[in-house]
């Protein structure tokens, strides 16, 4: 029954964020529809991912420096273990 209820809750936010997703194509400015995109993005990940991943925003550059348009990203924090360890080192 829980997982039923927490199914039930993450398909209707995944809906609502398409929805958001959806209606910011009718924005002209590019960079306030990037902004609202990336809320929807962070508003729907964030409550589930765990700590140590943030969410956050850049350009992208390759070894060749061809810079990507901006985007958004996730990041596993290099300063937390992921998990437990019996490892004294």
């Amino acid at each position: 029954m829980p997982n039923n209820i927490f199914r039930a809750r993450t398909i209707a936010q995944i809906e609502a964020a398409l929805v958001e997703y959806d209606l910011s194509g009718e924005l002209g400015h590019q960079g306030v529809k990037g902004l609202l995109r990336e809320i929807v993005v962070r508003n729907l990940l964030a409550p589930i991912l765990p700590p140590l991943v943030e969410i956050g925003t850049g350009i992208i550059v390759d070894a060749h420096g061809k810079q990507s348009s901006q985007t958004a990203s996730l990041k596993l924090s290099s300063t937390e273990r992921c998990f437990p360890s019996n490892d004294p080192y």
